[in-house]
């Protein structure tokens, strides 16, 4: 008999899953002053808003983000509103992490 049970799929999924909802995202996607702080000192919009996902995502759900992994436009969205960065930024970062791996 296993000592340990190990997770399914779907229950690994819906552990590491990014949260969409809008209240997830707010509760859990948060920035501080000190995380914005240490955010600005990026040099650039699309490093910014990189830097400040993998925070979150590191705080919530408890991982790193995976290259080449879709993020979900909500969070994107709320990233881009919470960092006060342009359409461009985000635009440049979407296309930077679609293509990872990419010869």
């Amino acid at each position: 008999m296993p000592r340990r049970v190990t997770l399914t799929d779907r229950q690994k999924d819906a552990l590491l899953r990014l949260p969409t909802s809008q209240t997830d995202l707010l509760k859990h996607y948060t920035l501080s002053d000190e995380d914005l702080g240490h955010i600005r000192l990026r040099r650039r919009a699309h490093n910014r808003f990189g830097f400040a996902l993998q925070l979150c995502v590191l705080r919530y759900p408890g991982r790193v983000l995976a290259p080449g992994e879709l993020i979900p436009a909500e969070v994107i969205d709320v990233k881009e509103r919470r960092t006060a960065m342009d359409m461009t930024s985000a635009q440049t970062f979407r296309y930077s992490i679609s293509d990872v791996g990419c010869p």
